[in-house]
Parts: C-alpha cells; structure tokens; sequence
C-alpha cells in the first residue's frame, strides 16, 4: 500500500485514542470534540478497509489489525520524534 501524506494525521491521531485509553481523553487533549475524532477513525477504517478499534458506550479494544498497527506506529513515532529532537 502506497501511504499518501493526507492519512498521516488520522494515524497519528488513531494512535493517541489508543495511548489515551478513551475517546473523550483523546479529545480532550487535542482540544476536539469526540465526534470529529469519531468520525475521523470512521474515515481512516474505511481507507484502510479495516475495523481499527470496537467501541461500546463504555469501552473500547483494538482489534487484531488495531494492535498491528498500533505497535507500528508506536515505533515509527518514536522515531520521528527521536529524529527531530537530534
């Protein structure tokens, strides 16, 4: 799969729900409502072709390609972050 630049925010913001442990903390960190990161995982699912994350009213778990991809990101982040602060 070829990655286009325009999905690497909802990555990185798919990745912060899961550090975060919920949508609402999730929000509330990036200073947006829950809705717009809903529909912003909505969005990266469906170019992804993938279920990401199952939600209920009151929890949520990644699923098998969520964890994937997740552990991905997380190393790649780390990275990226490790990059800009040389």
């Amino acid at each position: 799969m070829k990655i286009e630049p325009s999905i690497l925010p909802s990555l990185a913001w798919f990745a912060l729900i899961v550090r975060a442990g919920s949508f609402s903390r999730a929000a509330s960190e990036m200073g947006i409502t829950r809705a717009a990161l809903s529909q912003n995982l909505k969005s990266l699912e469906e170019r992804l072709n993938t279920k990401l994350i199952y939600r209920t009213t009151r929890n949520m778990s990644l699923t098998e390609e969520g964890q994937r991809l997740y552990e991905v990101l997380v190393s790649a982040l780390g990275q990226i972050d490790d990059a800009l602060k040389d």
